[in-house]
């Protein structure tokens, strides 16, 4: 990229290099640790690793926008989304270029909503948090969340990577939502 961008030139917007697992970030923009409805988890501050693109920054803000709207209370939270500068981090092979994050599932308990555990769960087949069963994959916030993620005006979201038996049953509350909608 050095042959590229001249190193004199000032940037007037982020510019993500490579690929998400081999990239860097030029002209970071810093997603606030807090917001009135996103929070970078607690466990993840020290990392630094709260930096990226001015788009996936401002679609967070959004997406976690939305969702204060149609689920009061809601907060959205935030894991790894690259070092101010990108490049190899030890907790993943992502988060390089500043043009990914993780986004904590939004759960229940004792089927009510929370704000969820300051974790980002994996869930089995049951729809149950591995490990620490109390903890349910709250379909309806999580399908909204997708929703808010792919309905911002100006920013195209390319992939959402989810396993596959959590996919089908937002595809089933997707498909449900339009019957209503």
């Amino acid at each position: 990229y050095r042959d590229i961008v001249d190193p004199r030139r000032e940037l007037s917007g982020a510019l993500s290099l490579g690929t998400t697992s081999d990239g860097r970030l030029l002209g970071a923009v810093e997603l606030p640790l807090t917001g009135p409805n996103h929070e970078v988890l607690p466990f993840v501050r020290p990392r630094h690793m709260n930096w990226g693109t001015g788009s996936i920054t401002t679609l967070i803000q959004f997406a976690a926008a939305k969702l204060g709207q149609t689920h009061p209370g809601s907060r959205l939270l935030v894991g790894n989304l690259s070092r101010r500068a990108g490049g190899a981090i030890p907790w993943s092979r992502s988060h390089q270029a500043g043009r990914d994050a993780d986004l904590a599932f939004f759960v229940l308990r004792h089927g009510r909503p929370v704000p969820g555990p300051n974790a980002l769960l994996r869930f089995g087949d049951d729809l149950r948090a591995v490990g620490n069963r109390i903890y349910a994959f709250d379909v309806r916030r999580t399908w909204d969340l997708a929703r808010a993620l792919i309905s911002h005006p100006t920013i195209e979201v390319q992939r959402i990577f989810v396993a596959n038996h959590l996919k089908k049953a937002l595809l089933i509350v997707r498909k449900n939502a339009f019957k209503c909608d």
